[in-house]
């Protein structure tokens, strides 16, 4: 799977040097990577949706978290994605 985009939400503005180490890690892995922070308080867990709104991941942890201790990374049922997709795309997120 190729990802072009990645949309970070989080509920205020991020610290800047984790941001920054977030996109470098990013960029090192895909040079080319276009990286958008938005802001929205109404989304807590950790979603991961495909770019043909198709499927997607839900984590337990966040990204700086990973590898740390066990945490929960489930498939999201497709159902779920088009009931999810529609309200990221209604608060402007997609």
């Amino acid at each position: 799977m190729l990802i072009d985009t990645i949309i970070f939400v989080t509920n205020s503005t991020i610290n800047n040097s984790l941001k920054n180490d977030a996109q470098n890690g990013l960029f090192a892995l895909k040079p080319t990577i276009y990286i958008v922070h938005k802001i929205s308080s109404n989304y807590h867990d950790r979603y991961w949706i495909s770019g043909n709104r198709e499927k997607g991941l839900i984590m337990g942890t966040s990204l700086n978290g990973l590898g740390n201790k066990f945490a929960l990374v489930d498939r999201i049922n497709i159902s779920d994605v088009r009931e999810i997709v529609p309200e990221l795309i209604g608060d402007s997120i997609l």
